[in-house]
């Protein structure tokens, strides 16, 4: 029978009164590669390191399709690659919400800009976002005029693969179409 007075009743009182006083077992990853011998723990650094490089790859396969579809004229292979509510807006300035007023927009911008050139500047993630800062140059054949600027490329994660949730583009001033 356990009761006030047993063994049983003062281990459970000395455990809740260790907990309560910080004497109860800690487990930290120092601590956790000190009992295992070569252990390597990740860093939070290593960590983040591994995340960026995963989410660089994964923003880079949506541009590579992206680059893909503008290069053979595939508007409904371009639309695929936009999120649910997303955002367009081209250098013209308007923006086009949601998937059909994207693909309508990207019918008539397609005419515009021909082959496609897309560096990165700058990325960043967090958890299911990622944003990507560069430079584009569209067009630039003896048929297409010349266009070039900045994009801002804010894609979200949609169970392993990185949809374009905004793309903005502005042209660089001074420089005019065709030049």
């Amino acid at each position: 029978m356990i009761g006030p007075g047993t063994g049983m009743e003062q281990w459970r009182r000395r455990s809740v009164l260790m907990a309560l006083l910080g004497g109860g077992l800690v487990l930290s990853p120092a601590s956790l590669s000190a009992q295992v011998q070569n252990s390597r723990m990740p860093t939070a650094e290593r960590m983040r390191a591994e995340y960026m490089a995963e989410v660089s790859t994964g923003v880079q396969e949506t541009l590579e399709h992206f680059r893909n579809a503008i290069a053979s004229s595939n508007v409904e292979a371009m639309t695929r690659l936009f999120a649910d509510g997303a955002l367009y807006s081209p250098s013209t300035g308007e923006s086009h919400y949601g998937i059909e007023a994207i693909r309508t927009a990207f019918e008539t911008r397609l005419k515009q800009v021909g082959r496609v050139l897309l560096t990165r500047v700058d990325v960043h993630a967090s958890g299911g976002l990622a944003y990507q800062f560069g430079r584009y140059t569209y067009g630039g054949s003896q048929l297409q005029a010349r266009e070039e600027g900045t994009y801002v490329l804010i894609c979200l994660q949609v169970g392993r693969e990185w949809r374009i949730r905004t793309l903005v583009e502005r042209e660089d001033p001074g420089l005019p179409l065709g030049q």
